[in-house]
């Protein structure tokens, strides 16, 4: 059973997701916050698996929430639940040291699947948010959480991946490191498929918001 700890300051969101996240037996809503305080307090308290954090809250907002949170209960997995979708907010929750960004209008199976991919150790954001603009993906989201991807990369991998982060076109590629934009293009297929994610976005986001350790051949 995954323990899971709802933190918004709607009373009837808390409510409704307390429903609709029962009605999954591998699931437990555990204890329901009101604001970040709330939730620091009783995350050390009831020692929730899963986290839903909404952002925008009185007294103490969900990103210093995760912030704390992730310094005393490293282990729990925070999965930020918000209206909020432009980029600041997006990086800064992942800054911060988010699991996830998914979207209240999220619907139940999702975020059952969400929830579970949270608890195995997995990163996920919705594709809403992978509207990021370049410069944030290049710039603002910080490589420094806690988890790890263990990836063999070749060099020439490796060079294609850092330019692919720093929002570079298959054109600006090839200019950079001397290859034609086909092989540029070619190389950024290998690593979609490496890192299992559906487009070069999410390739940038995935690669800016971890710690990869590559094994370089």
């Amino acid at each position: 059973m995954i323990k899971i700890l709802i933190v918004d300051d709607m009373i009837i969101l808390r409510e409704c997701l307390k429903l609709v996240i029962g009605q999954n037996t591998e699931l437990e809503v555990v204890g329901c916050a009101g604001d970040g305080r709330e939730a620091i307090d009783l995350c050390l308290k009831l020692k929730p698996d899963v986290i839903l954090m909404d952002l925008n809250m009185p007294v103490f907002s969900g990103h210093d929430a995760i912030m704390e949170i992730k310094k005393l209960e490293p282990s729990t997995k925070i999965l930020v639940l918000s209206v909020e979708d432009d980029e600041k907010n997006i990086a800064t929750a992942f800054k911060n040291g988010a699991d996830g960004y998914v979207s209240k209008d999220i619907v139940p199976e999702e975020l059952f699947a969400v929830i579970k991919k949270a608890f195995a150790g997995e990163r996920y954001i919705q594709e809403f948010a992978f509207y990021i603009k370049r410069e944030w993906i290049a710039s603002t989201i910080c490589i420094g959480t806690e988890q790890k991807f263990s990836v063999e990369l070749t060099e020439r991998q490796k060079e294609v991946l850092d330019l692919v982060v720093q929002g570079m076109t298959n054109e600006e590629i090839g200019d950079t490191i001397g290859m034609s934009a086909g092989r540029a293009r070619n190389i950024v297929a290998e690593l979609i498929s490496k890192f299992m994610v559906k487009n070069r976005t999410q390739l940038a986001v995935m690669a800016a918001t971890t710690q990869m350790s590559p094994e370089r051949k």
